[in-house]
């Protein structure tokens, strides 16, 4: 598990990191709603320097598929 990736969502919900697991899906987390997965997606693109496109905004439901997806963007995670 990256402690970047978690640590970005820690931040963006408003949540401990330690509350996140690989698997925390939205329905664990509160905040992770539409809004809030818009807020991670743009706190991602920011800390990773990369830019999502649509397809794999819709895949990232997980923190586990949030790191595959940044894998392809060769992001170290």
């Amino acid at each position: 598990m990256n402690t970047r990736v978690r640590d970005v969502m820690a931040r963006t919900f408003r949540v401990p990191p330690e509350s996140i697991s690989a698997e925390s899906a939205p329905a664990d987390i509160p905040g992770w709603d539409s809004q809030g997965h818009l807020e991670l997606i743009m706190a991602l693109e920011a800390a990773f320097g990369v830019e999502l496109e649509l397809r794999e905004v819709t895949q990232m439901r997980s923190q586990a598929e949030i790191e595959a997806v940044l894998r392809r963007h060769a992001v170290e995670v």
